[in-house]
């Protein structure tokens, strides 16, 4: 068994499969404790316990006051507490190269939008918590390096992907958005019994 932190940063962003939609990939992170269940040398059972900012902007061209043509960016950012079940591979003998995958389930926390106009901003930050659809769920998958510092610390990083297959909704007037985010994830692990 292990256990220990880990968090990072990366970028976060929305997709469609059947409109096409101009979206804006955003700064995002994420961050929380880490269990793993070792099952023998070479496969283990893992999960997290992280909050996550997941962001995403939408352009859109419309007819300002002046009747020309402008940008309006809509902004959302969304607080998630997500989970993902994965099941790990590991080779290499000292330091331990590894490959992750499985479902990552996630409860909206907050979300807040907020409407950019060629660069001005126009109005306060909505809060759309109230009214956002409150679960997300999709594939989670990554890579990484486990490098242990003695019989039961290590440090890891490790990039990791979660793409969402749920509508989450978004700014009004969209539909079916979903969500992907990609982080580079630094952890400390404790390996109990270690060895």
């Amino acid at each position: 068994m292990e256990a220990g932190i880990e968090g990072g940063a990366g970028i976060s962003t929305a997709y469609q499969f059947k409109d096409k939609q101009d979206y804006v990939p955003q700064l995002s992170y994420t961050g929380g404790i880490f269990f793993q269940y070792q099952l023998n040398n070479s496969w283990a059972l893992c999960t997290n316990l992280f909050y996550e900012r997941k962001d995403f902007c939408m352009k859109t061209e419309a007819v300002g006051a002046s009747e020309k043509m402008i940008t309006v960016k809509e902004f959302i950012m969304s607080d998630y507490l997500d989970i993902p079940f994965l099941v790990r591979v590991s080779f290499g003998r000292n330091v331990r190269f590894f490959l992750n995958a499985g479902p990552y389930f996630g409860y909206l926390l907050r979300q807040i939008q907020l409407d950019d106009v060629e660069n001005t901003t126009v109005n306060q930050p909505i809060n759309r918590t109230s009214i956002a659809k409150k679960w997300d769920m999709g594939i989670s998958a990554g890579l990484g390096v486990n490098i242990p510092i003695s019989k039961t610390i290590s440090l890891s990083a490790e990039l990791r992907d979660n793409f969402g297959l749920l509508n989450t909704g978004g700014p009004p007037g969209a539909s079916g958005i979903k969500l992907n985010s990609t982080h580079l994830l630094v952890g400390v692990g404790y390996r109990f019994g270690g060895r």
